[in-house]
């Protein structure tokens, strides 16, 4: 199907955008830049959750120390909510 092509090139721009995200640093505005990463996917790309999810742990890797699950989970639903 078309959209799906559109939706899974959508989620590799994401992804490559993302990629450009330098990962959060605990005690240097982390929560800022983790809770921007999530809005990136949900507010600038529209992307799902299902869809934002393993971009966002992917990213995640990058962070020091990286975020729990159930704080980076937290954050992308924030993201979501806030951004509809």
């Amino acid at each position: 199907l078309v959209e799906d092509a559109d939706r899974e090139h959508l989620v590799r721009r994401a992804a490559a955008y993302l990629a450009r995200i330098e990962g959060a640093v605990s005690g240097q505005g982390g929560h800022d830049r983790t809770f921007r990463a999530a809005c990136v996917l949900a507010r600038k790309f529209g992307l799902s959750f299902p869809e934002s999810w393993p971009l966002l742990v992917a990213w995640n890797e990058t962070c020091t120390p990286p975020w729990s699950e159930a704080e980076l989970r937290h954050k992308l639903e924030d993201a979501l909510k806030d951004g509809r």
